[in-house]
This record gives C-alpha cells, sequence and structure tokens, in this order.
C-alpha cells in the first residue's frame, strides 16, 4: 500500500505501457551460478563486535526467584499428586472354607 501524495502535489497516473512478463529460465539473467569461484573473490564486509551487554543485577534476581518458586511449586505438586486409591468392592476371599 502506497501512502497518499502530499497535498497540492499533482496527481500522478500508471504508466499505459505495459510491463513484460519475465519467466524464471529468462535468457537475460546471467548464467554464472552464484557459488562460481569467481563471485567468491568479493571480500567480505568487516565485522566489527558490539559492545558487551551490561548485568542487571535486580533482573538476575527477579529472575532467580521467579525460577525458584516454579521449582517449588513443581515439588510440591510432585508430592501432594492424587493417586486412585483401590476400594474393595468385595471382601476378600476366606483362604480356607468354611465348615458348617
Amino acid at each position: 500500500m502506497t501512502p497518499p501524495p502530499p497535498a497540492g502535489a499533482p496527481a500522478t497516473t500508471r504508466a499505459t505501457t505495459p510491463v513484460p512478463k519475465t519467466s524464471r529460465k529468462s535468457k537475460d539473467r546471467p548464467t554464472a551460478d552464484y557459488r562460481s569461484p569467481g563471485t567468491a573473490a568479493a571480500e567480505p564486509p568487516e565485522w566489527t563486535p558490539l559492545p558487551p551487554m551490561k548485568p542487571h543485577r535486580k533482573l538476575f534476581f527477579a529472575l532467580l526467584l521467579a525460577w525458584a518458586a516454579w521449582c517449588g511449586v513443581m515439588i510440591a505438586l510432585y508430592f501432594t499428586t492424587v493417586r486412585p486409591h483401590v476400594q474393595p468392592t468385595q471382601p476378600p476371599p476366606a483362604s480356607a472354607p468354611a465348615m458348617a
């Protein structure tokens, strides 16, 4: 989307000449591969390191406390897990048959 022209500027119209369509196999493209050895001769731009980051003590301790709280919650959840208890529906069978 293009911004509107400034106030007072003459209105422009699109060019009426058709734009030629190009295909992927255009013959106007150079045939050299981008991995060819001729392009490797260009020297890469020089890299300059950024200045070191400043330590933020308050952020470190805030994140440390948040992590410790999270670990505490995970440990509490581990030990308070509700496991299903087996409820006997029938009394256990007698070891010896009763003589009556």
